[in-house]
């Protein structure tokens, strides 16, 4: 009985460990689709517009992730939170730099809002500001 119970007691221990030394940044990990609806406002326009995509996010470290697709970032893991840094896009239409904030993640669902403020130009070539902000669902298909 007691060698029963130092085997039970080990195999404890070493699933205690493993699980301690798991990294946060993997639960993360992987390629996702999202969609969501942007409360967008252009100049003295405003409206909704539906938004959807993907992007992937790969390890970097224990905590660290990166993002690359839609936007490119890098995300600091807190939990099950990432915070995210911004990441600004321009191209000969404008720019909108985008603040992707915190993202929380259950299961393979990622929650994450962000916001996006620059300027675009209209087909007159004139820039007007630009601002948007929306939440976006993204599920890991890995």
């Amino acid at each position: 009985m007691k060698k029963i119970l130092g085997l039970l007691m080990m195999m404890l221990i070493v699933a205690s460990c493993s699980l301690l030394m798991d990294d946060p940044a993997d639960a993360f990990v992987g390629r996702y689709n999202y969609s969501g609806i942007q409360f967008v406002t252009w100049g003295s326009s405003s409206g909704t517009l539906p938004t959807e995509g993907s992007f992937m996010l790969t390890k970097v470290s224990r905590n660290i992730v990166q993002m690359t697709g839609a936007w490119n970032s890098t995300g600091t893991i807190v939990g099950n939170t990432v915070t995210f840094t911004d990441d600004l896009q321009s191209d000969a239409s404008g720019f909108i730099n985008y603040h992707l904030g915190t993202g929380t993640l259950s299961g393979k669902v990622l929650i994450i809002n962000y916001s996006g403020t620059g300027s675009l130009k209209y087909s007159n070539s004139v820039s007007y500001p630009f601002y948007c902000s929306c939440q976006i669902t993204a599920t890991n298909i890995d």
